[in-house]
């Protein structure tokens, strides 16, 4: 179980990385349309991988099997 939270609490840490960067690009997005562009980027790039995290968990969590993130092996979170 601590393996889970502790991969709930990355999630929403990332999660958190999502909304300051897409803030982040917003203010920049008048004075500085490059790197708004990029933190877009980064910030949809971001969120795509975090959805397929979520998804992982929630079907291993719906079929009660243990996922890679759940075990805490095998990822970039872990480490």
């Amino acid at each position: 179980m601590k393996n889970f939270n502790s991969n709930v609490g990355k999630l929403q840490s990332a999660f958190l990385t999502i909304t300051l960067l897409g803030t982040l690009a917003i203010v920049l997005s008048e004075s500085r349309p490059l790197i708004s562009t990029l933190l877009i980027v980064v910030t949809i790039t971001v969120a795509f991988v975090n959805m397929l995290r979520l998804q992982q968990l929630s079907n291993d969590k719906k079929y009660g099997e243990k996922s890679e993130l759940q075990k805490g092996k095998n990822n970039e979170f872990t480490k």
